[in-house]
């Protein structure tokens, strides 16, 4: 990040972008949370903090994502997600109860949280399962399998 004003007058947040940018690579995965740019990243993408244009290039080039909710996908849904997959083998089986993903794969199920392309691909190569009621016969024949495996 070169000369860019970086969206903000303090110098520290400024040093902030370039120090995780040089770490990162990228500006794409500056989360929410992150101690010192968290506050800074969300006022930029809920459009609390304006964005001269050149800044707006740089952070461009520079990966940064300004939608809120793709942000999330980025950053939280697919992390918690891939864990998930790496725990059970397989999205197919993630019941409507679960602590992380629970809620929102139940509003995914049901039209209410919509799903970039590219990660639907990749929920569709893990078998998730899109409709409540295909969702809801697996776990029947899986508690049914597993109750008769352990009689």
């Amino acid at each position: 990040m070169n000369g860019c004003c970086c969206c903000t007058r303090a110098v520290d947040s400024r040093k902030e972008l370039r120090k995780y940018l040089a770490e990162h690579g990228t500006l794409r995965t500056i989360p929410k949370r992150h101690p010192t740019l968290g506050t800074l990243v969300d006022n930029i993408r809920t459009g609390v903090i304006s964005v001269p244009n050149d800044c707006r290039k740089e952070l461009d080039e520079n990966g940064f994502v300004w939608d809120i909710q793709r942000a999330r996908w980025d950053l939280e849904y697919m992390l918690e997600f891939r864990t998930y997959l790496a725990e059970h083998g397989t999205l197919r089986t993630i019941p409507k109860r679960h602590p992380t993903l629970g809620t929102l794969v139940d509003n995914i199920r049901t039209g209410i949280t919509s799903v970039p392309n590219d990660c639907r691909k990749e929920l569709d190569e893990n078998g998730f399962v899109w409709h409540q009621a295909a969702c809801q016969t697996g776990e029947r024949l899986v508690f049914s399998l597993t109750s008769l495996l352990l009689a």
